[in-house]
């Protein structure tokens, strides 16, 4: 929760912190892009050591990695000396700083369907996933809501976040530290947690082999690209959602109460669409129905961002987003893990997360440079910047009319929900597992 919260941070107040670090809202972009990057080939480490050391030792590495890069962004521009330093200088400690938040994350965010393959039975894994699954979107909804009260439209409150929200990482590394005593139960919840813990010991050509082993199934490599979109376009909105609804005229309360309202209505949904379909099991069914809706709350969403004085249609096309986009992640991550099995739950998570962060990089440079120029009636609405001072200095939000990029995530909206209906079709292999089980 609290490394997304720290991700999320300058997204809903990208104009302030443009502002305040002065620089432009390019550069502000790179927060979330450089622990992207980073993720991507540490989620391949990640699955590695929490493959091999166990579940204890990559959450107590993970959140000591959060605490540092936490105590960096504290001091980089804490209140009392922050006049004395340069501008720039505070920038990059606070990338810094993100960087190294950026290198314990991906052996956090992998864990969800390890935790609830090794801690928890047949029927209470989707709960427990969706708990999982959902704790970032929770931290970033709290991040969307909190960051613009805190700043107030004031760039010199930012140091604030900086205080904030690293103070909460302190209590997460208290906990990893001390409230994970072991790696796993002292008896497995079911027969297929225990053949998990009956495999032999990882070496790297074992690694490999699995890697190779998982992405040989045509339905994962479907699932990790298209649900990685989706993960993509979420991770984007995180970050740029700001950037796009100030050209039109909402500033960042209305960010920030947008990704909330995003995220909140996706933690609804993934109490609501995994326990249904486990219920009547229709898994398969009920992620393909959620990934098409989704879909149409993107289409609707790129519409709505293009009109002003038309918040409320903003905010219902992200609550259909939100509730089916979101809310199908952890059914789709069980999905993955069932047709992966008997392969460790860690591989097809990471996998979908590593989609997600490239696919995320890349929406968010092509949003930096598909657009078109601001008409004079969007410079009469927008709330980016003042247009009385100098244009060519730094520390300001350009606005800018995002049309053909909205287009290019229509597109890729419509054809992605034609692919999951037609190319995922998993087997339930674990759960064919547990069920011989409970038969004898």
């Amino acid at each position: 929760m609290v490394g997304y919260m720290m991700a999320i941070s300058f997204g809903p107040v990208a104009p302030q912190a443009a502002e305040y670090y002065g620089v432009s809202g390019n550069m502000i972009d790179l927060f979330p892009i450089v622990g992207m990057a980073i993720n991507m080939p540490g989620m391949f480490i990640a699955v590695y050591c929490i493959d091999r050391f166990g579940i204890k030792a990559g959450v107590r590495y993970g959140s000591t990695c959060l605490m540092v890069g936490a105590a960096l962004r504290c001091l980089s521009t804490f209140p009392l000396y922050e006049e004395k330093i340069d501008k720039t200088v505070k920038f990059w400690l606070t990338f810094l700083g993100q960087a190294i938040i950026a290198l314990g994350h991906p052996f956090l965010i992998t864990m969800s369907t390890k935790v609830s393959q090794v801690w928890f039975a047949e029927k209470e894994r989707m709960v427990s996933t969706a708990a999982m699954a959902g704790a970032p979107a929770l931290g970033a909804a709290i991040g969307s809501v909190v960051t613009p009260l805190i700043v107030n439209d004031d760039p010199q409150n930012i140091p604030l976040i900086n205080i904030v929200f690293p103070s909460l990482g302190l209590v997460g590394f208290v906990l990893a530290w001390l409230a994970v005593p072991s790696p796993h139960p002292p008896t497995p919840p079911s027969l297929s947690a225990q053949r998990l813990r009956e495999k032999e010991p990882v070496t790297i050509s074992i690694f490999f082999g699995n890697v190779k082993k998982v992405l040989s199934s045509n339905t994962i490599k479907s699932i990790i690209i298209l649900m990685g979109g989706g993960v993509g376009i979420f991770n984007t909105l995180g970050t740029q959602l700001g950037q796009m609804l100030c050209a039109t005229g909402y500033g960042s309360q209305a960010a920030g109460l947008g990704a909330a309202t995003l995220i909140v209505t996706g933690l609804v949904g993934s109490f609501s669409l995994g326990p249904m379909a486990k219920k009547y099991e229709r898994q398969v069914e009920m992620v393909k129905i959620a990934f098409s809706m989704s879909s149409i709350g993107i289409i609707f969403l790129c519409v709505a961002l293009r009109e002003t004085n038309f918040f409320p249609g903003i905010m219902a096309a992200l609550m259909i987003f939100g509730f089916f986009g979101l809310g199908a992640f952890p059914l789709t991550l069980e999905l993955a893990v069932e047709e992966s099995y008997p392969a460790d739950p860690v591989f097809s998570e990471a996998f979908i997360h590593m989609c997600g962060q490239a696919q995320a990089i890349l929406f968010i440079m092509l949003g930096n440079v598909m657009h078109w120029n601001p008409s004079q009636e969007m410079l009469d609405t927008q709330v980016c910047k003042d247009l009385n001072e100098d244009q060519n200095s730094l520390g300001a939000v350009d606005p800018w009319d995002y049309t053909p990029y909205f287009y290019l995530l229509m597109t890729f909206a419509c054809l992605g929900a034609l692919s999951f209906i037609a190319f995922i079709n998993p087997q339930l292999r674990r759960t064919d597992v547990d069920n011989k089980t409970i038969t004898k």
